[in-house]
């Protein structure tokens, strides 16, 4: 599959999978979760690419993996302006398909709320509006976090644990603890280098995060997907979400963790692609 990867003039390192297709679909953005990078999203951009005969654009949040991060306080608002300026540098056109999970799908209502004319459709996975509304993550999860940002980035075998953990948690119920699929998405994201900057800057937006009160703005075709076992966000959060998008449709993603693709990722890529394709149709 063909492959442009580069950086935006912010230092945000991106990838593009497929190729540009006349007679395919529209390119879908998509941005990941706190920590995470391109890489983590293992083969699901290839995946949909495959399947939509669409370019498919992800890249590594500031301080993770090929990305500088930025001195200072960061925002969610500050993350969403990643999200634009890798698009831009990818030169993939002013209307996408955007989907995004967890810290990702927070950028993901941003983007939707304050720039309706770029969404094409949304899908909001394993992801939250945060305020007074919103199930909190549970407290292993955010005691996790702390000791990641705490812990020493120069040490591998450090790093290896930390992913261990956090992959574990993250994983559905049935794989935590089992070798296989899941001892390989272990070692695929410790793979991913991080850095002390990034991991406190992207915790620090996601804490301060609330939408609630403007949800009923977004325009854009709007799929809300949690899994139901769900062991960082609560899969309660999910049902909210949708509840306040006009038109949401939510999809329960059976028993499947916060990583949700990880469960049945051939019908999630296909769930995914017939979204698309009815929201182009609207377009039309």
């Amino acid at each position: 599959m063909a492959i442009r990867q580069g950086a935006s003039l912010g230092g945000i390192a991106w990838k593009v999978f497929g190729q540009d297709v006349s007679t395919g679909g529209l390119p879908l953005l998509m941005i990941h979760g706190f920590g995470c990078g391109a890489a983590d999203w293992g083969r699901l951009p290839q995946m949909l690419a495959s399947r939509g005969k669409r370019q498919v654009l992800c890249f590594d949040h500031r301080g993770v993996g090929g990305s500088r991060c930025t001195p200072g306080p960061c925002s969610i608002q500050d993350l969403a302006r990643d999200s634009q300026d890798v698009l831009e540098a990818a030169a993939l056109g002013n209307r996408v398909h955007l989907l995004g999970i967890s810290m990702g799908g927070m950028v993901s209502q941003h983007l939707a709320l304050e720039s309706p004319g770029l969404v094409a459709s949304l899908t909001l996975g394993a992801t939250t509006h945060g305020g007074r509304d919103a199930r909190p993550p549970p407290p292993d999860f955010l005691e996790l976090c702390g000791r990641w940002i705490e812990s020493d980035f120069g040490d591998a075998a450090a790093q290896a644990r930390v992913a261990q953990s956090f992959v574990q948690l993250c994983a559905p119920p049935g794989l935590r603890g089992r070798p296989g699929p899941s001892s390989r998405q272990v070692a695929q994201f410790a793979a991913t280098p991080r850095t002390r900057c990034g991991l406190e800057r992207q915790f620090g937006a996601l804490a301060r995060f609330n939408s609630t009160k403007y949800l009923a703005n977004i325009l854009a075709p709007t799929l809300v997907i949690h899994g139901g076992a769900d062991a960082v966000i609560p899969p309660e959060n999910g049902e909210s979400l949708a509840s306040k998008i006009p038109g949401a449709r939510l999809l329960k993603w059976g028993t499947a963790g916060h990583f949700f693709w990880f469960d049945k990722p051939l019908e999630l890529v296909s769930e995914l692609d017939i979204f698309f394709q009815e929201s182009e149709r609207i377009e039309k």
